[in-house]
């Protein structure tokens, strides 16, 4: 069950977004600012919304994934990982250019983690830039030099 403020916020930003603000930007409430018992509901609903995004993913359904990955984006829109999960569904649905900027916003977040360069590497090999691809992938390796992923896919895109 959904608080009464996950409904309001979700109805906020609608009303933002049918207004023309969609610049602008509405915030989720602090996890701090709730009571304690929203908090464990905030909880739950975050641990709900990501057993379905690996589970559609498990199951190749994608486009589920991604939307499930989309919600929990709005609900941790800091949260590197889920930025880099949104775009490896967007990448196996050949949304290449979305993938990217969800790679984009996942490396400003964690600029020392190896994953998104990874992932951005191969949307580039999707797209046939094959020199960004492989930017990326030395990238990965001076952040990790033993990086397995990292020298196979480079090999691939050189």
């Amino acid at each position: 069950m959904v608080r009464w403020w996950v409904g309001l916020w979700a109805v906020m930003i609608g009303l933002v977004w049918c207004l023309g603000w969609g610049n602008s930007a509405i915030a989720a409430p602090a996890f701090t600012d709730l009571s304690a018992d929203e908090q464990v509901e905030f909880q739950q609903t975050v641990e709900v919304l990501r057993s379905q995004a690996f589970d559609a993913t498990n199951q190749g359904k994608f486009a589920q994934a991604e939307t499930a990955w989309s919600q929990l984006i709005e609900l941790l829109p800091e949260e590197p990982a889920l930025w880099s999960n949104r775009g490896n569904a967007r990448v196996s649905q050949n949304k290449l250019e979305d993938a990217l900027s969800d790679f984009n916003q996942a490396i400003e977040l964690a600029p020392d983690a190896p994953d998104p360069y990874l992932n951005r590497g191969a949307a580039y090999e999707g797209l046939g830039k094959w020199e960004a691809a492989i930017a990326d992938y030395n990238h990965v390796l001076e952040l990790d030099p033993n990086d397995p992923a990292a020298f196979n896919n480079r090999g691939n895109a050189e």
